[in-house]
């Protein structure tokens, strides 16, 4: 009829329409009395339809889900080297490399290039931004450019001395780049490719406004006059417009800005700056500047020929009125005085103006040209614990700050370790800080952990170093919290033995440890779960993986030692079948030591394990190596290998993902997930096959997986990343719905008697804490099957008695209030 027409969007004076075909319904260009009838005829079976509807539905979910970016919090940063303003956003040279915010500094995204292995600080000494572009350079042989905010990079060869420039600057389509040891080099097609100019050399500063350049270095390499150089016509030609004094060594800062300029001057006894108001063809007397380094210059953009200059100094930020004549400090709420670099940022005509202070010790904004200064949060290199339903994030950033008296002789810096702990009940979504502290200036939080003890609660531990200035003396330390993070005590110190990471299984709780007056790695374990520490593995190199199955817990790690371009490298892996009270070595393909060819063999490091039964996955990490100490890097090696015991031995039958590092393994059912350098990777069948699931993923170096809640959570390195379980677990296609249960049950377990394995089912009504032990008849805990948040829902588990006698034995769950034993008879 027409009403059914009409809901279908089908005009009733239309005669012809598109066809239709599909198994569940056929639609074909005939007249609308046609059509009416095949929509009525179909919609007699509308609970197919609905069926249908909902499948389709579902198809789509999954097709089209995707990862979710979670809103981390942010972190005072550490010392910020260079600042540079494209629009709204505003880039920050780190010493972890690059990072773009979008909102003023309150939230950052790390947006490094991919830098050769050695560059193991990516260190940003300068950022330039012009039009689209930006350009970014570290201590090492390239220069990178990128034209979409950093999601991309491309690198680029400058000069033949082995070091790309240090500082650039752009205008219009023109490049320049130049550093204290090489030449002066111009790019005319966006840093694609560079030229060397005739001059200057030695580069400490580069200024450019059009087509004029203003340069600080000398006219030869080694010789010739010091003092600042001016082109007119994009560096092709160069005038040495005014000579340093040989007791005089020109710094390292230089603003130009219409007609105005200014330079920074360093003397063996003080800072001066000289200035200029025909755009650097003369320049006035130099004027002392109270500090002992000017390491930025800039302008207000507002008012290019009347508006203040800013000196960011190792003394604070200063501020004149007449171009340079006079400086006048302006620091009032800045925290960190030693200023490394300054930014404009302003929003569109007449809008909010923002000056931005890179510092020893984090970020400063001002919107008052300086009069008063506030900290804006930053990035940070996050370790993460999840109780089950809790998540846990702990940041540590070292903070410099300048001692002595400005323009002494000398400068002195002190060097804190400044370290957060947040915590999200909401999968992510909101972050509440529960700690905000120096850790009695004891700690740099490196490792975190969440332990569930029923007698006394939840327990954060944290592992962590120390390492003041000067310094005279190492500390390293375990550290407890019981009320979750809100306060801490340390459970552990030591001044020789370094702590290196905190790794947690249902067996229980354990530390790496690695001494450093006798190199000997060693494995203790935790007897309490709040910090007594015993020593019960010497595995001799360092534990970098660990697992348990519920009855067995594995330990594996790599060493590797070089003799001049010789390779030896040792992988073991170890197991325990009592909680780690003893350990013997895993007989398996991957346990050896060799000396690899560097060029025909892989050097792969033993970096994570899975361990279910009598499989066990293990993921190894690519090494990087050099033929020689000029050569570049390669990486060799990687990939993810499945072994299968039988009887003692285990057999090697699988191997996949080859060429990638595999960083760490988590798993939901019997779905397993795998965290590697290119991406998350999924299997259903211990590793045979493996299905790549990081759509959505901005950043595919994923260096960590979790489960909490109805997530899984990855850890990249431009933050925390998660997608629903329900997604990408196995499915049961045929079950239309998931039947939460009405009330809690636990089921007898099948087969009963039992050699040696049987399965337990149980059922929760809702989300919650649930335990699973089980006792001899005294009473004694043999086993802990469960122990963690779950959402409501129908579960299995099983339970290997391998290691058990026969006997009698009983299972005893706690969910809520619920509580319920049954009895199981293993029979051998």
């Amino acid at each position: 009829n027409s009403e059914e027409v009409a809901a279908c969007g089908i005009k009733q004076q239309e005669s012809i329409v598109a066809t239709y075909d599909k198994p569940w319904f056929k639609c074909v260009s005939v007249s609308s009395e046609k059509i009416t009838y095949r929509i009525r005829d179909f919609m007699k079976t509308r609970s197919s339809f609905l069926i249908l509807c909902l499948a389709l539905f579902i198809n789509a979910s999954l097709l089209f889900a995707q990862w979710q970016s979670t809103t981390m919090p942010g972190s005072p940063l550490s010392e910020i080297y260079s600042l540079s303003v494209k629009g709204t956003e505003v880039f920050a040279g780190t010493v972890d490399g690059v990072y773009r915010s979008t909102d003023d500094g309150a939230h950052w995204k790390e947006v490094n290039p991919i830098l050769p292995a050695r560059a193991t600080q990516p260190r940003v000494w300068s950022l330039t931004v012009t039009g689209q572009y930006i350009m970014a350079s570290f201590y090492e042989t390239n220069l990178y450019v990128s034209s979409d905010d950093g999601a991309n990079w491309k690198s680029a060869v400058v000069g033949e001395m082995g070091t790309a420039p240090l500082i650039t600057a752009a205008s219009v389509s023109y490049f320049l780049g130049g550093s204290p040891t090489s030449a002066t080099y111009r790019s005319t097609d966006n840093g694609a490719n560079w030229a060397q100019l005739g001059s200057p050399y030695a580069v400490r500063s580069i200024a450019m406004q059009d087509s004029i350049v203003l340069v600080t270095g000398s006219a030869g390499w080694a010789t010739g006059p010091v003092g600042v150089f001016r082109s007119g016509d994009y560096g092709v030609t160069w005038n040495l417009i005014y000579t340093c004094q040989p007791n005089q060594v020109i710094g390292n800062p230089l603003a130009l800005s219409g007609n105005r300029a200014v330079a920074g001057i360093t003397y063996y006894h003080g800072c001066y700056s000289l200035a200029s108001t025909d755009a650097g063809l003369t320049w006035t007397d130099s004027v002392h500047v109270p500090c002992n380094s000017i390491n930025s210059i800039v302008y207000d953009p507002t008012q290019p020929e009347h508006g203040f200059v800013f000196a960011g100094t190792d003394s604070g930020v200063f501020r004149s009125s007449d171009n340079g004549a006079h400086w006048f400090p302006v620091n009032n709420g800045l925290l960190s005085t030693l200023v490394y670099s300054l930014a404009f940022k302003v929003e569109g005509t007449g809008g909010k103006t923002m000056l931005y202070a890179g510092t020893g010790g984090g970020l400063f904004f001002s919107t008052d040209f300086g009069n008063t200064w506030s900290q804006t949060l930053g990035p940070s290199q996050w370790v993460y614990a999840t109780d089950g339903s809790t998540l846990f994030a702990a940041s540590s950033n070292g903070s410099y700050s300048a001692l002595g008296v400005p323009g002494g002789t000398g400068q002195k810096f002190d060097y804190k370790y400044y370290s957060l702990i947040y915590r999200s009940t909401d999968d992510g979504q909101n972050w509440f800080q529960t700690y905000s502290d120096y850790l009695d200036q004891n700690a740099q939080i490196t490792s975190l952990a969440a332990i569930w003890d029923h007698s006394n609660g939840l327990h954060l531990l944290a592992c962590g170093a120390w390492s003041p200035l000067p310094r005279v003396q190492n500390y390293h330390m375990v550290l407890a919290s019981t009320n979750e993070g809100v306060s801490w005590t340390t459970t552990y110190a030591d001044t020789v033995q370094n702590f290196l990471s905190i790794r947690t299984s249902s067996s229980g709780v354990f530390l790496s440890v690695y001494r450093a007056d006798f190199p000997l790695f060693l494995i203790f374990r935790s007897t309490d779960d709040v910090g007594t520490w015993v020593a019960v593995d010497t595995p001799r190199v360092y534990m970098r993986g660990l697992c348990s199955d519920g009855d067995k817990i594995y330990t594996g790690g790599t060493d590797n030692i070089f003799y001049g371009h010789q390779a030896i490298l040792t992988n073991f892996i170890r197991v325990s079948t009592d909680n780690g009270a003893s350990w013997s070595s895993v007989k398996s393909p991957l346990d050896s030591t060799k000396i690899p060819h560097l060029v025909t063999d892989t050097l792969s490091l033993i970096s994570s394990l899975y361990a279910a039964g009598p499989h066990l996955l293990v993921g190894m990490q690519a090494y990087f190596f050099s033929t020689s100490l000029s050569d570049e890097y390669y990486a060799n090696g990687g990939g993810l290998f499945h072994l299968v015991q039988s009887d003692s031995t285990w057999h090697l039958v699988d191997s996949s993902l080859m060429g990638r590092s595999v960083l760490g393994f988590a798993a939901s059912g019997s779905t397993i997930f795998a965290a590697t350098d290119s991406g998350v990777f999924r299997s259903a069948d211990y590793g045979t096959t493996w299905n790549d699931i990081s759509s959505g993923m901005n950043n595919i170096c994923v260096q960590s997986l979790f489960v909490s809640g109805s997530y899984l959570f990855a850890s990249t390195s431009n933050g925390l990343w998660k997608r629903l379980l329900s997604e990408i677990t196995a499915v049961d296609h045929d079950q239309a719905t998931v039947v939460i249960p009405e009330r809690y049950g636990l089921s007898q377990n099948y087969p009963n008697p039992f050699n040696p394995a049987t399965t337990i089912e149980y059922q929760l009504p809702k989300k919650g804490k649930v335990t699973m032990k089980v006792f001899d008849v005294v009473g004694r805990e043999v086993r802990t099957l469960v122990n963690g948040t779950q959402d409501a829902g129908s579960y299995k588990v099983r339970f290997d008695g391998s290691t058990l006698s026969s006997g009698v034995y009983f299972y005893k769950i706690q969910a809520g209030k619920f509580s319920d034993v049954k009895k199981l008879i293993l029979m051998k």
